[in-house]
Formats: structure tokens, sequence, C-alpha cells
């Protein structure tokens, strides 16, 4: 039975020791879940206020990380600016808690991470990384790898030989073909023409509605049943809500390896230069020929 440490032997020893800081993190953070609630009284640079249990997945995860010795740059939607530990080391973007406008209704929430290789000099591409991965804080704590080629599954062990190890539940996992579900973000009335079309099509095509809130939730559904995902670009925000280094970047790079496709409308999110670390951007994802339809439909 591999574990996440075993997967990640591929990228080198020190990305294994990466992982294994990062899984440790997860599973204080999963303990300390029902016991921290409510809001506290700062705000991220979106302007949003912050749940005290964003400011606690992100001390850990920094803290773990930070200790490793692996990582030379940290960058998370909670600080101002990206973090300097080391010269040397991969360099980490990190959405340390998605969704967690989910606490109070205990619905899923996650933690979403991508990874270059060197310093984390503007601007990159997201397909600059060399892994990412993601998180479901759900019935079962799962956990999506990808490097480039391939992505895996894995889930939390909590008792036994492999206790507290992510261990592989399936590899090679590729996004279905033939689309099932979709979930688009953002208020109905703000959409653009082309994104109504596009839902109009879907629905009459069958597909069934799949929403709950948080990015690794919705496009677990995709990465699963086949469809799409989207937060598209809408009439007050042209320029999306989803942040493009911590968020779309990484999700994007894991529905390549899935043999997917990631786009902000008009190209692929991947090589889309990301040239400031609060940059923001639309995101649609899933399927192959049903993102590349609705970029058809946004030319139009």
């Amino acid at each position: 039975m591999r574990t996440l440490v075993d997967i990640a032997k591929q990228l080198g020893p020190e990305m294994s020791g990466l992982l294994d800081a990062f899984t440790q993190a997860v599973v204080t953070l999963l303990d300390e879940i029902p016991n921290v609630q409510g809001t506290s009284s700062s705000f991220n640079i979106y302007g949003e206020e912050q749940k005290q249990l964003d400011l606690l997945a992100n001390d850990l995860l920094l803290n773990a990380l930070e200790n490793s010795g692996c990582v030379s740059t940290i960058a998370t939607e909670e600080l101002d600016k990206p973090k300097k530990i080391a010269e040397r080391g991969f360099s980490v973007v990190i959405d340390p808690l998605d969704g967690s406008s989910n606490i109070e209704s205990n619905n899923l929430m996650g933690t979403i991470m991508g990874i270059y290789q060197d310093a984390l000099n503007f601007p990159v591409k997201p397909s600059d990384q060399i892994c990412a991965l993601y998180t479901v804080y759900g019935p079962s704590t799962t956990l999506v790898f990808a490097t480039r080629s391939t992505a895996y599954e894995l889930v939390l062990v909590r008792k036994g030989e492999y206790k507290g190890k992510f261990v592989e539940k399936k590899a090679n996992l590729i996004i279905p073909e033939k689309p099932s579900v979709y979930g688009v973000g953002g208020s109905k009335k703000s959409w653009l023409p082309a994104v109504s079309k596009f839902v109009e099509e879907l629905e009459q095509k069958g597909l069934k509605l799949r929403y709950g809130g948080s990015l690794v939730g919705d496009f677990n559904q995709v990465l699963h049943n086949g469809g799409v995902f989207a937060y598209p670009a809408t009439l007050d925000r042209p320029e999306g809500k989803l942040r493009h280094l911590y968020e779309a970047g990484p999700i994007a790079f894991i529905a390549h390896a899935a043999k997917g496709y990631a786009s902000d409308g008009k190209s692929s999110i991947l090589e889309k230069p990301i040239t400031r670390h609060d940059q923001c951007t639309p995101l649609y994802v899933g399927t192959t020929a049903v993102v590349k339809r609705l970029e058809e439909l946004m030319r139009s």
C-alpha cells in the first residue's frame, strides 16, 4: 500500500519531506475543526472577514512547511504578501481553508496547494508547477495529488498501521468524457449572456446541478462524474473571483493531469501568466469538450 510520501518520492526526497509535513498539519487541523468556530476581528487582503479556523489552518500549515526545511517561499490567501523563509527550496502556494463559509453549516471544506520548483518570481504560470494537490474534509478525508502527467486519489487513515497517513485509493484519475454534473458560482443575474446560454445547454443535455460553496468539493464532483465547474467572469467582476495563484492554478494543474481542461473563458488557465500574488481570474474547469464549448460561446 503506497502512501502520499511514497508517491512523492518520484519527485525527490525533499518533496517527500514537504508532503509529510503537510500531512501532519492536516491531521492536527482535523482534530481542531470541531473546537474552533466564529469569526476573527481581522480581514484578508481581499476584504473578506477571516474565520478563526482560516487563521488556525494558515498558522498550522505555515509552521509545518517552514519547519520541514524544504521550502524557500510560502504564499497563502491569508498573508499580505509571500513569505521568504530560506534561500533554497520549493515555493508553495496555499489556500489554507477553501470553503470556510461552510463552517457553520458543516458542509465541505478543504485545502489547496501548488508547488513550484524554485523561487516565486512573478510572472509565473500554473504550468510551471511541479505538482499540486487538494484535500476534501468530508465523511472521509481524501486528497487528490497530481504530477504533470498523473493524478492520484488518496484517503487519510485514522487507525491501524497507517494511522495519520494518506494512502493510495486510485491512480491515473481521468475526468469522464461523458459529462453528468455542473456547478456555476456567482449571482445568476450577473452572469454574462454566454454563461447563461452555456448553462441552458447543460440543462438541456440533462446535466445535474451540483454546487456546494467550496472549490474543492465542487471540482471533486466533476473529477469523479464528468462535467464542469465554473466561477465565471460576471458583469460586476469581469476579472472573476477565484485567486489565480492559490485556487485556479493548482486546480487547473490537477485537471490537466486528469486529462481535463481549465480555461479563463478565452484560453488555458495553465498558460495564463500570474503577475501578482492577489490576482483573480475566471475559471471554467472539467471535461475538455464541455469547457471548449464554453470558450466557443464566449467568442461568439
